[in-house]
């Protein structure tokens, strides 16, 4: 079947997260064309296009192209379309759209927020999770975990999650976020998960004997909560100074959990000062056992560049004083 992509408003972060999700569940394609708009593929395999979108974060809409539409299929149709693939020709299908609904029911419904730590958006918390899963990966592992929304995006994927922060408050709450998600999602009350008080800076000892095969999926500390554009005084570049450490640290220490290839997703913030954007020295270190991978590794040309170059892509809300990058590291 061939599917088209309409891509989330970071494009090459969208087909990053479609690329490695079909690889991840053994899903042969070929690439028929890539714009800033659509991803439009061949799939060699049968699927369904509402499970796939249910799957993803940052595809707003697939089209299913050239299609009859069995009657079984109809409720999960949402408009019929005729879409323009090149001068010459026009596809007929039906399209399947996104549900903003859950999204904003997982952003603002749950019991427990903390809106002073800067919560990762959901939708991107849920790319970040289809970024580290291999076809292997039975969990993941969030060593900074907030108020779970790494956590339990994770858990709506089908994985067994752990997670720690070094506050009990945190701890606690992302406990009550998780039985939230289970009753609201009705999923088994037998999934597993653990969360646990820890320093992330130190190896935590209790996940060293998991038989899962474990994947880090994180959003570390960020820093202060900066209410106007950052300057270089001396206060303030110590605590730059300090986040970089901590991160540096932490890195070392977690990727010690990971198994051969599995994978180590973060973000290492970036601060937008008066005059230009300040990066933490951590994004450019190289850590033992770990290489930095590309986000895509297929041959895809994107407006007149190769994709299989990206090695980071800048997460960025309008007005933002702290940049969101974000990094793939594999263990070798």
């Amino acid at each position: 079947m061939q599917l088209i992509f309409k891509l989330g408003k970071i494009p090459v972060l969208s087909i990053a997260e479609i690329i490695t999700v079909l690889k991840s569940r053994n899903l042969s394609y070929d690439i028929i064309n890539a714009n800033r708009y659509f991803l439009h593929l061949k799939i060699n395999n049968n699927i369904y296009p509402d499970i796939l979108l249910n799957i993803l974060g940052g595809t707003r809409e697939i089209f299913k192209v050239d299609t009859i539409v069995p009657t079984k299929e109809a409720r999960r149709i949402k408009k019929q379309f005729k879409f323009n693939l090149d001068n010459s020709t026009t596809a007929l299908g039906f399209a399947i759209t996104e549900s903003i609904k859950s999204y904003k029911e997982r952003e603002f419904k749950k019991p427990y927020s903390d809106i002073k730590n800067r919560m990762i958006p959901v939708k991107l918390a849920k790319i970040m999770v289809n970024l580290g899963i291999q076809d292997d990966t039975t969990a993941i592992y969030d060593p900074f975990c907030g108020t779970g929304t790494i956590i339990t995006e994770a858990i709506l994927q089908g994985l067994n999650v752990y997670g720690s922060d070094i506050n009990t408050q945190q701890v606690k709450g992302t406990i009550k976020n998780i039985e939230w998600i289970r009753d609201q999602y009705n999923l088994d009350k037998n999934i597993q998960f653990e969360i646990f008080e820890h320093n992330a800076t130190t190896m935590p000892d209790k996940l060293k004997a998991k038989d899962d095969n474990i994947s880090i999926v994180t959003e570390p500390y960020l820093g202060e909560l900066w209410t106007s554009k950052i300057n270089k005084g001396t206060k303030n570049l110590k605590t730059i100074a300090k986040v970089d450490k901590s991160i540096e640290k932490s890195i070392k220490s977690i990727s010690k959990i990971l198994k051969k290839h599995q994978r180590l997703v973060i973000i290492i913030p970036a601060f937008r000062m008066k005059h230009e954007t300040m990066y933490l020295k951590v994004r450019d270190k190289e850590f033992v056992g770990l290489t930095k991978i590309p986000f895509i590794s297929d041959i895809i040309t994107f407006e007149n560049k190769e994709l299989s170059d990206i090695m980071s892509i800048m997460y960025k809300r309008r007005n933002a004083l702290i940049l969101r990058e974000i990094f793939i590291f594999e263990k070798i």
